[in-house]
């Protein structure tokens, strides 16, 4: 989403293909696992190694409450020019998330924008549904419903992504000229609620950006 909503934003690369093969052809040698214990290094900070980066920080900020802060943060140092060349699609996304988050609609569209034209193919559709939230506030309700459907398409069929699948459809509801397709998306977006109730707090934090509930969500 991406830190993005998409969150959800997004999560779930737990194994990729070229792992799993790599496992296989080592089992298929003989080749011995090593025991979990093996790994451990103390020196090392966490799995992956490194420090966290500013786009870090500013997503940990940001989902801590602190969207001014996270706001600041990226803009100082994209101008500064501190961001490297491979993190700046995530950097433009969590910056579109918090000024969304700050009601600053206007910007957040314009970065929604930026990202989805320049790097389409790694902030992934999370960031469409950010882009429709964002007109969806601005008032924008064709402009938000062409891209809340485009990004339905692609993260309703994706199980990481239900709290993405949740926005589409609560903007879709809300947007959509045919009442069938509106009865749908609402139908749709109670129904994600109802089976992944542990996301509770997520969907509730989405429904406040879109206005949609008027009380923040308590956590």
């Amino acid at each position: 989403m991406t830190r993005t909503l998409v969150a959800a934003v997004f999560l779930a690369l737990v194994a990729s293909p070229i792992a799993y093969a790599q496992d296989e052809a080592l089992a298929s040698a003989g080749a011995e696992y090593l025991e979990e214990d093996d790994y451990f290094e103390e020196d090392v900070e966490f799995c992956g190694g490194g420090e966290e980066t500013l786009v870090d920080e500013a997503y940990y900020a940001m989902e801590g409450g602190d969207a001014e802060g996270a706001r600041d943060l990226l803009i100082d140092a994209l101008r500064r020019g501190d961001v490297a060349d491979w993190e700046r699609p995530s950097a433009i996304v969590t910056l579109a998330e918090a000024q969304l988050r700050l009601g600053e609609t206007r910007s957040a569209v314009v970065n929604y924008r930026k990202a989805l034209r320049r790097w389409p193919d790694q902030v992934g559709p999370g960031a469409r549904v950010g882009l429709a939230s964002a007109l969806f506030l601005r008032g924008s309700r064709g402009a938000a419903f062409t891209a809340a459907s485009a990004a339905a398409d692609q993260v309703c069929s994706d199980r990481w992504s239900q709290v993405a699948c949740y926005g589409a459809q609560q903007i879709i509801a809300r947007t959509s000229r045919d009442d069938d397709q509106r009865a749908a998306a609402a139908t749709r977006a109670a129904g994600l609620r109802g089976e992944y109730a542990d996301l509770t707090e997520s969907f509730d934090r989405l429904d406040y950006t879109l206005g949609l509930r008027r009380t923040p969500p308590v956590g």
